[in-house]
């Protein structure tokens, strides 16, 4: 069976941003020693406690820091913020 998860990357109260982005990488290098198929990561803006408003950029930061056995992936797109 292949697992999945999915990250906010969530900044708790009282904790700066930079932890919450290096929590999510500790996170996606547990979960692809473990064998996790994919990382989805979330993107969302205009929040205090989600830091994830750049998933590319994360992506490219868990792909350098990973053993290439998981695959990071957005799991949406703001289509409001997209000049259509």
């Amino acid at each position: 069976m292949r697992l999945s998860v999915l990250d906010q990357s969530t900044a708790s109260v009282g904790r700066s941003q930079d932890v919450a982005i290096r929590e999510t990488l500790e996170l996606a290098r547990h979960c692809d020693a473990l064998g996790y198929h994919r990382y989805w990561l979330s993107e969302h803006h205009n929040s205090g406690s989600i830091v994830g408003t750049a998933p590319e950029v994360l992506m490219a930061a868990i792909a350098a820091t990973t053993l290439d056995n998981i695959a990071a992936w957005q799991a949406g797109q703001a289509l409001n913020r997209v000049p259509l």
